[in-house]
Formats: structure tokens, sequence, C-alpha cells
């Protein structure tokens, strides 16, 4: 226990110490922590996740819920409504591409059957908000591209759950309809926005009432968790459920829910309340991250031959999406880092081992290559952004981007 309440210490600090490191080294902190959990587990077998029982993965729901959350309290719904079509097209071509390069590499080089590479396709077509929003938060990027890939990372983690399900039940039962896929993602959508909204609406009444009780700081967060865990019973998804939470609170006067309770007053989220949702995502982060380490595998060189060759041509395929859907007037530099943005993560491993439980052949290779894609895609991601924000990156932002404008010089 002792060396436990250490351990969990000096993580702490040293969380902090590594994203103080980002302005300097361009290395973000979220590689650094994988890093620390893959030494601490698969490197060293100090720890490994079954450690964690039942608590890694339900630390992983709250990370995601608490950082989704904390993204929605920051956006603007006028920059919402104006990125909702880039966001929609980015991220409905980056999903596709993505199920037809792994594919294709995973029939090629990992001796898949069409149907059980188009599987592990949907498991890793989704970018991962835990690693994307962090991120976005360290480059500090403009607004509207910043708004992009939060809704992007959002909406891909619910296409990629709906179409691994469908594509899971097809290889199990012989049998793939569309009409129900394409109703199912937009009931998760839908309802789970509502459900956001209407919780939000609830708690803006209530909210003062709430302050007057002691200790409520975390009042709002644990909410949060209450309307992820009630979607997702009712088969929604979780995470626009709390985006949208977060949005509605942000928004109530755009919004104009104040008008649905007459003669009340909605205080917003002021800046000791920011400052503290913003101390837990960075302590659940911390964590997440370095069990994700923990959690990866290495038992497969092959899985890590598709995973590079499949990720090579998802990266190549993103520069191309973005450079032709996103607005000509985004600055150059917020392009070149949404083309690097495709990490994939917890959402992609967890999904992973449902192959192996129904039985699909070519299961264990399925989530042999899903484990190789997460690490190696979030360490391009973390390198290639951190690269991006160097002087020598100059050259090749000019020679991919160059059809839009570059950042205006510093005053200082």
């Amino acid at each position: 226990m002792a060396r436990t309440l250490l351990l969990l210490g000096v993580l702490y600090f040293g969380a902090h110490a590594v994203a103080l490191a980002f302005t300097r080294t361009r290395v973000p902190d979220v590689l650094l922590l994988m890093i620390v959990g893959i030494v601490a587990g698969p490197i060293t077998h100090l720890v490994s996740p079954t450690a964690f029982g039942t608590i890694g993965p339900v630390l992983a729901t709250i990370t995601l819920a608490a950082i989704l959350f904390e993204s929605g309290t920051a956006l603007d719904l006028t920059s919402v409504a104006r990125s909702a079509r880039s966001t929609l097209a980015i991220a409905l071509a980056t999903v596709a591409v993505t199920i037809v390069i792994v594919a294709v590499a995973a029939v090629s080089l990992g001796g898949l059957t069409w149907a059980t590479a188009f599987l592990l396709g949907a498991i890793v077509s989704g970018t991962s908000s835990a690693v994307v929003i962090p991120m976005v938060g360290a480059l500090r990027m403009k607004e509207r591209t910043g708004t992009i890939l939060i809704l992007e990372s959002a909406l891909t983690d619910v296409l990629c759950i709906v179409l691994t399900f469908a594509l899971l039940d097809a290889q199990t039962q012989d049998t793939l309809s569309i009409g129900p896929v394409v109703g199912r993602t937009l009931a998760s959508l839908t309802f789970a926005a509502v459900i956001g909204v209407a919780g939000g609406t609830a708690w803006l009444r209530i909210w003062n009432w709430v302050r007057q009780f002691p200790a409520t700081m975390f009042a709002t967060l644990a909410w949060a968790l209450v309307l992820y865990g009630f979607a997702e019973v009712l088969g929604f998804s979780g995470a626009i459920a709390v985006l949208s939470l977060g949005l509605s609170l942000r928004n109530h006067e755009s919004l104009k829910l104040n008008q649905l309770f007459r003669g009340s007053t909605f205080s917003g989220i002021d800046i000791t309340e920011q400052r503290f949702y913003a101390e837990v995502v960075f302590l659940l982060k911390t964590f997440f991250f370095v069990y994700l380490g923990i959690s990866m595998r290495f038992d497969s060189i092959a899985g890590f031959a598709v995973a590079a060759v499949a990720l090579l041509g998802v990266y190549a395929a993103r520069v191309i999406i973005v450079r032709e859907l996103v607005s000509k007037d985004t600055p150059r530099n917020d392009v070149a880092v949404a083309a690097v943005m495709v990490p994939k993560g917890l959402a992609a491993a967890v999904l992973a081992g449902l192959p192996i439980q129904a039985g699909v052949a070519g299961g264990d290779t399925v989530q042999a290559v899903t484990y190789a894609i997460v690490l190696i895609s979030i360490t391009l991601t973390a390198l290639a952004a951190g690269f991006l924000g160097t002087n020598a990156a100059a050259g090749v932002k000019r020679t991919l981007f160059g059809r839009f404008p570059a950042e205006p010089p510093d005053p200082a």
C-alpha cells in the first residue's frame, strides 16, 4: 500500500513536469505518460491490467466523460453551428477511408477474411476523444478548428461502436441490414443529444439550490456521470450526452433554456469551477494514459506490421481529406495539426476483445492488430503534432498546405 501511494504521488507531479516540458520539447504529455505505463506493464511486468480489476475500464469511462463534459463547457454554440458541416464531412470520410485501408492491409498482410478485416477496420475507425481533446488544448488551436476535432472525436466514437456491433452481428448471424445500422446511429446521436440538453436544463433549474449544500464542487461532474450512464443504459451514446450537457450549460442563454422556467435565474459556470474541472480532467487523464500503456500488448510482430502499413495509408488519406474539406481560410498550422489527428484509444482496445468473445475466426489477430494500431497511432500523432510546432516543419506545411493562409507573425 505504501509503495502504491508513493507511486501515485510521484506520478501526479511527474505528469505536471511532462506537461510543462511540452512547451520546450514539443513532445506531448500523453505519449510520455503512455511510455511510463508501457515500462511499468509490458516491459518490466511490475503492474498488469488485471491488477486493476474492474477499476481500470471504469476509470477510462470516467475519464472520457469528464474530458467530453469539460470540452463541452468550452464550446460556443455559434462555433459549433459553423463547424457542423465540416465536422460531419471529415468524420464520415475518415471513418470510411480508415475501414477500407485497414481491411485491405489486414487481408493482404494479416491473412484475415474480408468480413473479419472490415470488422477490424470498424473497430479502429474512430478517433480517441481522450487523446484529441487534451492535445487540442495544449496546441492552442483556433476555436473553429479545435471545435471540429472535438466534435469529430465524439461523433466517430459513436460510429465505430455502432458499426462494430453491426458487423459483428453480420459475422455471427450471416446477415447485415444497412437500414437498422443507420437507424441506430441516428437514434444514438439524436436521443443522446436530447438527454444531454434535457439534463442540462434540469441541472440549471436546481443549480442554485444545490449550491446551498456544503462541498458541492464535484456535483456537476457527478451529474455528467449520471447522464452518461443513463444514456448508455438506454442504448444511446453517453459521450454525446455529456458533451451536449456541457454545451447546454455554457450556452443556456443562446438556447433560451431560461424561458422554460419563468422567474428563474441561471448562473453560469464561474472561473473557480472551470479550474476545478480542469484539475479533475488533468488527474484522470494522467492515470488514463498510464493505464492505457499498461494495457498494451507486444506479442505479435505480424500485428505491428499490419498496423504500420495500414496507418501509413490512413495518415496519407487524412492529409487529403483535411486539405479538401476544411474551410480555405483556416490557418495553415491548424490544417496541418488536424491532418495528423487520427489517434485511436481505449475504445478501440475494448472493442478488440469482442470478436474473440463471439468466436469469430481470426479474433486473436484482430485484437493484436488493434493494440498495435492504438500504440502506433498515438505515438505518430503525438510526435507529428510536436514536430509541426517547430521551425523545421515550415517547409512541410508549405508544401502540403500552401493553399491555406500562414499564421500572422507574433507581435512579440
